[in-house]
Formats: structure tokens, C-alpha cells, sequence
């Protein structure tokens, strides 16, 4: 799951004027100028424990799928899912909104001997302009990042071939208070100690801000990750639209181990992944 970047980002302000971004235009700015150090401070990316959750996911997707000649992975940034999948032995078309994240993941897949497909696109435009039906769609570290993420799931389902796959992962659950409390509290000793200089800018970011309606465009990119996405009644909604739910786990999730234990003791989780099939 990505942290919430809202310290030392710019405030949503142009000529003066608060402005109100799409989530979708909020990450091509905000992931310009975060690109390049994503993959030094994104724990789904730099934890064993997230790879090898990510690796189970795409694992059980991927049985569960009735053919893997084409796949998807939808707003794929630096390519976290599609290098799993690449060493696999599977090739993905990975479509993401950062130029940036991209370039990225087509040096590293350069690296790994891997071909990399590309293609800059807003998710929900890629998916009303394709053709293709596909046999599997991963979102990875994605859902919370989309204005309507009921509606792009609802759309990704339509692209499927009969017997494909939807998989879900690294996004955080809609939390009661004390859950809420502790995930705010988890994240910013994480900064304090991973990102202090990050740490530094949030607060007074706070503090400049006080008062304001605008959010940061971090804020805006991210935008449920701290709201968290109610699964239960996605799982639902989708359920009525016809997909069959082959997996869904809820996970007490956090960046320290007492603070997951906490979670756990409390029943609060803090993470989900779902892995959706559309009938043959």
C-alpha cells in the first residue's frame, strides 16, 4: 500500500484561484516530480512480505483465470505487478497516467531481459477506447488513486473475455475510529523515520494550510487512501453486476509490527485484495 504523500507538495492553486483536480490529472502531476524515488520509499515495492502477498494475488488470479494470453496491468506506474508477472513467464500491457513511472518500468524490465508494453493513458479513457478482451486485469496499488473506482471496475469487467480475471491489491479498508486514528498515527512515524525531511515538510504544510479548503495535490492523488474503500459493499455492488468473487481477504496491515498487532487485537483491518471472475 503507498503512503499518503501530502507533505511538500504544491497546493492546488493557479492565478491566485483554488482549483479542484480529477484524481487523474492530481497523479500525472504529482507522480512527475515523485517518479524518481517511488521505488526507494514504496514499501509494495522495497517489503518482502508485500512482494510475496502481491505474488499470492497474482497467484491465485491467475488459476483462477481461464486463459493468460492477454493481460492487463491497469495504472501499472513503475511496473510492480507487471515484472511479477514478467518473471511469470506472462506479458502484460501495462497502462499507466505518469509518463514518468513508466520510463521507469521500461529500464527496469530493459534490465530483467523482459520486453515492457507500454502505453500513457487515464484508465478510464484506455479502457472505453479499447478493443481487446482480456483474460486478466490486475489493478495494483490502484484502486484508491480513482475518483469512481466502482465505476472503472465496472467498466475493466466489461473488457473481460468470458472467464477472465480482475485482481485487487495494496488498498486500505474504510476504517472505524480507532482504526483510523492508529493508521494516521502508523504513517507518521513511518515519515518521522523513514522520510524526515518529508516529515518536516508535512508539518509545516499543516501549518500552512490551516484554515484552507485546498487539499495538496498529493492529497488529491491519493484519494481514499486515508478514508480507506468500504470492500464489503464493493463486493456487493459488483456481486449484482454478475462477477463471481473468487477471493477476498481483508488484512490487519501497517508499517510497524506492534501497530499490526494492535490492528489485529482491535478487529480492525487495514488492507484488502479481491479477485473477481467474469462468467464464461
Amino acid at each position: 500500500m503507498k503512503s499518503h504523500p501530502e507533505g511538500g507538495t504544491e497546493r492546488l492553486i493557479e492565478q491566485g484561484l483554488e482549483q479542484v483536480l480529477s484524481a487523474a490529472e492530481a497523479n500525472r502531476r504529482y507522480y512527475a516530480t515523485r517518479a524518481a524515488d517511488y521505488d526507494q520509499t514504496e514499501e509494495c515495492v522495497t517489503l518482502e512480505r508485500h512482494r510475496c502477498r502481491l505474488r499470492r494475488v497474482l497467484e491465485t488470479a491467475i488459476a483462477g483465470a481461464q486463459r493468460h494470453e492477454l493481460i492487463l496491468d491497469a495504472c501499472g506506474g513503475s511496473g510492480n505487478a507487471s515484472l511479477e508477472l514478467g518473471a511469470m513467464g506472462l506479458d502484460a500491457m501495462t497502462v499507466d497516467i505518469s509518463a514518468e513511472m513508466l520510463e521507469i518500468y521500461a529500464r527496469k524490465a530493459s534490465a530483467a531481459g523482459l520486453p515492457a508494453r507500454t502505453q500513457v493513458c487515464e484508465i478510464s479513457s484506455f479502457l472505453s477506447e479499447d478493443s481487446n478482451r482480456w483474460d486478466l486485469i490486475v489493478f495494483s496499488s490502484a484502486l484508491h488513486h480513482l475518483d469512481d473506482y466502482r465505476a472503472v471496475l465496472l467498466a475493466a469487467s466489461q473488457r473481460l473475455a468470458g472467464g477472465g480475471v480482475i485482481a485487487t491489491v495494496f488498498d486500505p479498508v474504510s476504517p472505524g475510529k480507532p482504526g483510523l486514528m492508529i493508521r494516521y498515527i502508523d504513517y507518521m512515524l513511518w515519515l518521522a523515520v523513514r522520510q524526515p525531511r518529508t516529515f518536516a515538510h508535512r508539518l509545516s504544510d499543516r501549518v500552512v494550510r490551516r484554515g484552507a479548503s485546498a487539499p495538496s495535490v498529493g492529497r488529491v492523488a491519493e484519494r481514499h487512501a486515508l478514508s480507506g474503500i468500504d470492500d464489503v459493499a464493493l463486493v456487493r455492488y459488483l456481486e449484482e453486476r454478475g462477477l463471481e468473487i473468487l477471493h477476498h481477504e481483508r488484512e490487519f496491515e501497517a508499517h510497524f509490527s506492534p501497530v499490526r498487532m494492535a490492528l489485529r487485537l482491535l478487529g480492525q483491518p487495514s488492507a484488502f485484495s479481491l479477485i473477481l471472475r467474469r462468467p464464461v
